[in-house]
């Protein structure tokens, strides 16, 4: 299977997983790193939305999406960050994946375009 993730998504979403191992292990201060991670966390969110067309669907994807990284953030230990790290996953082959198609699928489409283009002024 071929994934298309953006590299800016794959960047963000990585920084706050980095993020929020450093703080549930103990080497960063809560403190200091829990708005950072929360921006890119909403980042994330929003990112992930923009791949969903139905306009209702994006508000629900808002609205459960920053519930779900809040109560993420407002419990963060080694386990949540495991639980992160397997949502991350499983968003990414959901949303990222790219179908792929058969060469006899393209060769037939190709065909079909080049007939349309040749009677196309008929």
């Amino acid at each position: 299977m071929k994934y298309s993730i953006c590299i800016l998504c794959a960047g963000v979403s990585g920084l706050w997983l980095l993020l929020s191992i450093g703080v549930a292990w103990g080497y960063l201060d809560p403190l200091t790193f829990m708005l950072p991670i929360a921006l890119l966390m909403g980042g994330s969110v929003i990112g992930i939305t923009s791949r969903i067309k139905s306009l209702s669907l994006k508000a629900l994807a808002v609205i459960g999406g920053m519930t779900i990284a809040y109560l993420l953030l407002t419990n963060i230990s080694k386990s949540v960050v495991v639980m992160e790290l397997i949502i991350l996953m499983v968003l990414a082959h959901l949303l990222f994946q790219v179908k792929e198609t058969s060469e006899s699928e393209e060769s037939k489409t190709r065909e079909e375009l080049a007939e349309k283009l040749s009677n196309c002024c008929d």
